[in-house]
């Protein structure tokens, strides 16, 4: 299966930094002053428990916040009416 780029405010497990609590920014910001010199904090993983520094990318815990309607008809509805 090819691998995708994702948008991490897509998905289920993303927070905006606005969400966390002060102390879980507080140690998100030094964390990435430790790991990550020079970035910014764009949000937090639950998923990964770890601050987000990018927004665009590969990601194997990607799972999308927006679920498909299910169907009104199901696929044998529409094979059986077939001319």
């Amino acid at each position: 299966m090819p691998r995708t780029i994702i948008d991490c405010r897509g998905c289920i497990y993303y927070r905006y930094p606005e969400e966390l609590d002060d102390g879980l920014r507080e140690w998100c910001k030094h964390w990435i002053e430790e790991h990550r010199p020079g970035g910014r904090l764009l949000g937090y993983c639950c998923l990964y428990r770890r601050p987000v520094t990018y927004l665009r990318g590969y990601c194997s815990g990607y799972r999308s916040s927006t679920i498909a309607p299910p169907a009104k008809k199901p696929i044998t509805y529409y094979l059986s009416n077939r001319r």
